[in-house]
């Protein structure tokens, strides 16, 4: 088993993908500078996820955002995560936008059993920081699958994206 951590992500960890990429669905867009959270065993993705009280379940709110500068998404530590985390926005060199947990215990757990290719994925986003999180993408039959990955940013239509910082991470057993 391997573990990535700091700045060892680089080509590592991170596929730098050039796919063309559309919006698949309508998604909201955050004011920005707001703090949403997600706790997978007491959630309710009908709440508003502006409190640890009232936090969403699942990534479906989440993936329906498009989020701005300042804003923060939080996991809380010690819950297991199934599915994918398919982010969009673009925070600024000021304001970036975070995803890490909240509270104490062990890190989150983002675990994609196999499903989808991509466990977290920043599309055509910039000036993200990633931190203290565990990733898996692992068949739950132990059997191997070929595109499998913990981490994806992709960026299409061309441009440079700055500024996409991950640290703290523990990614492990994609297969």
């Amino acid at each position: 088993m391997m573990a990535y951590s700091g700045w060892t992500f680089a080509l590592i960890a991170v596929g730098l993908l050039s796919a063309g990429s559309s919006l698949a669905q309508d998604r909201s867009r955050s004011p920005g500078g707001t703090t949403d959270h997600i706790d997978s065993a007491g959630g309710d993705d009908a709440a508003d996820g502006r409190t640890p009280g009232r936090a969403w379940r699942s990534f479906a709110p989440a993936n329906r955002l498009v989020f701005a500068a300042g804003d923060r998404l939080l996991l809380k530590s010690g819950c297991r995560f199934t599915g994918a985390l398919d982010l969009r926005g673009e925070g600024t060199a000021e304001a970036p936008i975070r995803l890490s947990r909240y509270g104490d215990g062990p890190l989150p757990l983002l675990a994609g059993e196999g499903v989808p290719d991509s466990v977290l994925t920043i599309r055509d986003g910039q000036y993200w920081e990633i931190s203290e999180l565990e990733i898996t993408n692992t068949l739950p039959d132990g059997a191997r699958r070929d595109n499998l990955r913990g981490v994806a940013i992709l960026a299409s239509g061309g441009g440079v994206f700055r500024h996409i910082v991950m640290r703290g991470l523990h990614i492990h057993d994609v297969s």
